[in-house]
């Protein structure tokens, strides 16, 4: 699996047409991953603080000059199970709503419930599995 076959992928991601892929092909992926976030650009920045003191943030990005983001998000460890998560995350997606962005994907690791939870709080609908993630879409169309 080239670069391009990882774009082609994305796009077909973005019509929400599922692929299958071989053991192989999966390994060839993952390590493709990795070298997209090279190719990775921040279209949106949240910062989410806590007594006035960076504990994380939303953010969204593009692979390759995708039409569709992929939501990423993290709390540092030191501060999750305080809800920031919960609290910050629908403000945020009402924001990029109000910014016209109306879909958007998520992928996240099978084993993280919280986050699958928090996702499926906030109208994302499970899509796909990736090797050990799951992909998450959000759009107007499906909600």
């Amino acid at each position: 699996m080239t670069k391009e076959n990882l774009k082609e992928y994305i796009e077909l991601l973005e019509h929400r047409i599922s692929i299958s892929t071989s053991e192989q092909e999966i390994k060839q992926f993952k390590e493709l991953i990795k070298e997209a976030k090279q190719d990775m650009k921040i279209i949106d920045n949240y910062p989410i603080f806590y007594n006035n003191i960076d504990a994380g943030h939303i953010r969204l990005v593009s692979y390759y000059n995708s039409l569709l983001p992929h939501l990423e998000f993290e709390i540092k460890e030191e501060y999750r199970q305080k809800g920031l998560m919960t609290q910050h995350l629908p403000i945020y997606l009402q924001q990029l709503k109000e910014k016209n962005i109306t879909s958007l994907v998520a992928l996240v690791k099978k084993d993280n419930f919280v986050s699958k939870k928090l996702l499926e709080q906030n109208n994302f609908i499970e899509l796909t599995e990736i090797n050990e993630c799951i992909c998450y879409i959000k759009t107007k169309f499906l909600n």
